[in-house]
């Protein structure tokens, strides 16, 4: 973690040692047309270097720290290229794995677009960017690094689900009436949390439930309703599968109570549910 930390650092340093200076005033003028989201509609040349270097930075220091992650926890690549064996049952993770897939996909890809965006970047140039950076990593951990790794090999059906997760994300972003949709995840018990973000073991998918959200009252009501799924490992030899039904909140919704804007510059960072839940499969 700190050397993950000290890269970041460093590099955001760089970063703003070397931009050139800001040609555009960080306040927007009383001319400035503002998108629906709430962000400065821009045609791509008044991007900020400043923040450009930030964005840099950080997207290099992060995918840096990321890959080191995947590799102490999962195994380095080592061997031969290979794919991973009985790619969707074979794991006893029933399909937890591949939903983690989806989600981590999606919550890059919104991350990307909105990081780019708050750079100046335009609308189009900023989808462009986040769902290629999101693509392109969520690609390298399958290929090379799982197809090279004797513990992994490259999972296609992982594959699919990273690109589905990207796709969502784009769309999103793109049209307005999917907005009140959204994809979270909520740890099962709050006694019980991994040591590391990425799960380590079988048993650690298990803390996880992932969410499909939908806000009947999209920017009004901070509540929405949720199917989520999750994987129960009390029997190691037979995995269970798990399907709740809820009414939770997200810092998303709830940033909506202080205004559009607060809510739109927090969706990216809702990651998290947070839910009066019951379980109907087991």
């Amino acid at each position: 973690m700190g050397k993950g930390i000290l890269l970041l650092t460093i590099l955001w340093m760089w970063g703003l040692f070397f931009a050139p200076h800001p040609v555009v005033a960080e306040t927007p003028s009383r001319d400035t047309v503002f998108t629906d989201r709430g962000v400065p509609q821009t045609d791509g040349t008044r991007i900020n270097p400043y923040r450009f270097a930030v964005f840099s930075g950080v997207t290099i220091g992060l995918s840096a720290y990321g890959i080191d992650q995947f590799q102490e926890i999962w195994g380095h690549s080592t061997g031969k290229f290979h794919f991973k064996e009985h790619d969707w049952n074979g794991d006893n993770l029933a399909q937890s794995d591949e939903v983690s897939h989806l989600v981590l996909g999606y919550k890059a890809t919104q991350l990307g677009i909105n990081f780019a965006r708050w750079t100046g970047m335009s609308e189009g140039l900023s989808r462009a960017i986040g769902a290629g950076i999101s693509a392109f990593y969520m690609t390298l951990v399958e290929y090379p690094i799982d197809a090279y790794n004797p513990c992994q090999g490259l999972g296609i059906s992982d594959l699919v689900f990273d690109y589905a997760g990207v796709g969502f994300g784009l769309l999103r972003d793109r049209y307005s009436f999917l907005r009140p949709y959204d994809m979270k995840i909520e740890l099962k018990d709050v006694r019980k949390v991994p040591k590391k973000f990425f799960s380590q073991s079988n048993l650690e998918y298990d803390y996880y439930i992932y969410w499909l959200t939908y806000s009947p009252y999209f920017g009004d009501v901070p509540l929405n309703l949720g199917i989520g799924y999750s994987t129960d490992h009390s029997d190691w030899r037979n995995v269970k599968r798990e399907l709740w039904l809820g009414v939770g909140t997200s810092v998303t919704d709830i940033g909506y109570l202080f205004g559009t804007r607060w809510g739109q510059r927090l969706d990216m960072w809702g990651l998290l549910e947070f839910s009066l839940r019951v379980q109907v499969l087991r």
